[in-house]
């Protein structure tokens, strides 16, 4: 479904952020 995707793609940005905030 196209809500699941956005949902994975939203979730993956979020950890991308969290890894980046992390890092820094």
């Amino acid at each position: 479904e196209i809500l699941k995707f956005a949902v994975t793609v939203l979730t993956a940005l979020l950890g991308a952020l969290g890894v980046s905030a992390g890092g820094l």
